[in-house]
């Protein structure tokens, strides 16, 4: 009966192993196809970053106070965007981002979109959810960065400040949480070391030109945040079944030995209770 139950049990247990192993390679094969696509969108930030630091000093008379970027005195309006995982298995890299966010939030007076199912349960035990997103991946990404792009924008009263909870790749091993404010908009200072050596002719208003490149920008910011979620995703999920493939392997040996031992004891028993009888 002991042999019958540990048999099963390991069988049990190099059952878990197949998935938890077909889940980490899977897992890699999508952190490998995500990753090669980081660059063209970090290459294609820096060169709006350059153009909008330029356009910034142009000229001191173009205006910056619009909807990214509210005059004093708005009445305050806050949104909080939390960006988890739609599905589990990823060790803690939603618990963690949900303790950052405690760290340095509060449910309250504030509204808030989910992106992953994670988020979604996790806002809807403390808060209501503006928006919410159970389904999030790369097939779905620019729908959602376009439908939380238009939430900002079309806002009435406006959003004076919109912050952003989500996860980022620091290294393959290492995904760490960490907090963007979208609004008031932060453009990153790295391109104003490019001194442009010719003038350059604005075809338009440069106010114009700024407004719309600053709501590029936004919504740039957003994709770029969403992505890295993915990839910082895929990353910890392999982490978590890489683990779990090593334990299953390991839990296998330790059970395999003791079954071999138990066997080899029965058996040793039953020869010996033959060779008493004769």
């Amino acid at each position: 009966m002991q042999l019958t139950q540990m048999r099963l049990r390991i069988k049990a247990i190099e059952t878990i192993k197949k998935i938890t192993n077909a889940m980490r390679l899977i897992s890699m094969s999508m952190h490998m196809r995500l990753n090669h696509k980081i660059p063209l969108m970090q290459n294609y930030k820096k060169e709006l970053l350059y153009i909008l630091n330029i356009l910034q000093s142009h000229s001191s008379d173009i205006k910056t106070d619009n909807i990214l970027n509210p005059p004093t005195g708005t009445p305050e309006k806050i949104l909080i965007i939390i960006v988890g995982s739609q599905k589990g298995l990823s060790g803690t890299f939603n618990s963690s981002l949900f303790r950052f966010f405690e760290k340095h939030e509060s449910f309250e007076n504030a509204s808030f979109i989910a992106v992953g199912k994670k988020s979604v349960d996790y806002i809807k035990k403390h808060s209501e959810v503006t928006q919410g997103y159970n389904v999030f991946n790369f097939q779905n990404l620019d729908k959602i960065t376009r439908e939380i792009y238009n939430i900002i924008m079309q806002a009435d009263p406006i959003y004076t400040n919109v912050f952003c909870y989500s996860n980022y790749s620091k290294g393959f091993l290492t995904q760490l949480p960490h907090k963007t404010a979208l609004i008031p908009l932060q453009l990153d200072n790295e391109a104003q070391k490019f001194t442009p050596q010719e003038d350059y002719l604005w075809p338009q208003d440069p106010n114009k030109i700024l407004d719309t490149l600053t709501k590029e920008y936004l919504k740039l910011t957003l994709q770029t945040i969403l992505f890295e979620s993915l990839i910082a995703e895929q990353a910890a999920r392999f982490q978590s079944m890489d683990n779990a493939t090593r334990n299953a392997n390991e839990l296998l040996e330790n059970m395999t030995r003791q079954y071999n031992k138990l066997r080899q004891t029965k058996i040793t028993k039953e020869i010996s209770e033959i060779s008493s009888s004769l």
